[in-house]
């Protein structure tokens, strides 16, 4: 069974090449552009965002690790699973397509962003602070939402193209197998999201005395 799951992913791949590279460049777009947003701010805002970094970062060797982890866990899969559901039920809604792409672009966003401002902010001392506060998790969330959206813009599509051409639609068995990719991301996400509670804190206090 692993075998013909295995054999029916690589084809899936292959048939889709495109599309996985579509929505990598959409992803890295929105990188971009977070990346060119970030010098925009006014001096108002850079000295708002960076007191809030200090605060945030500061606050890692003050709580109980247990305690914020538990809380930074809520928040991950609360946020992890709600992007998982909009862009599994977009899929099903064929003029909900766009918006899968709008999705992953501000996902890019939001991390090219981060990633610049803590540069600019902090120097090499921010590169440091983002590599260890958004690389470990995004390692696993960042590729599981895009394969995610392949199979939604995928589903969609197909839906699509047999709704136009009036072929019967194996709707079940489709929406079957695309029910258990969702299961399946939606289980890598929760990895995700615990790597971001109990892995990333450890490398953000182990830099905390450093760059403060």
């Amino acid at each position: 069974m692993w075998h013909e799951a295995q054999g029916l992913l690589s084809q899936f791949a292959r048939r889709n090449a495109g599309l996985f590279l579509f929505v990598v460049c959409v992803y890295a777009a929105g990188a971009l552009a977070g990346a060119l947003a970030a010098p925009s701010l006014t001096q108002e805002e850079r000295s708002g965002l960076g007191s809030y970094v200090e605060v945030f970062v500061n606050g890692f060797g003050r709580n109980s690790p247990s305690l914020a982890s538990a809380g930074i866990l809520r928040l991950s899969l609360e946020s992890h699973l709600k992007t998982a559901g909009l862009i599994w039920v977009l899929g099903l809604t064929v003029i909900g397509l766009p918006v899968v792409v709008v999705v992953l672009f501000i996902r890019g966003f939001t991390s090219g962003f981060v990633a610049c401002f803590l540069a600019a902010h902090m120097g090499y001392k921010g590169v440091l602070l983002a590599a260890a506060s958004i690389l470990p998790h995004s390692v696993v969330s960042v590729p599981t939402l895009l394969a995610l959206a392949v199979f939604s813009l995928a589903f969609g599509a197909s839906l699509f193209r047999q709704t136009l051409a009036h072929r019967k639609v194996a709707f079940l068995q489709d929406m079957t197998a695309y029910s258990v990719v969702f299961g399946a991301t939606s289980v890598a996400l929760a990895l995700a999201s615990a790597i971001e509670a109990y892995v990333t804190p450890v490398f953000i206090r182990a830099l905390s005395s450093y760059l403060m």
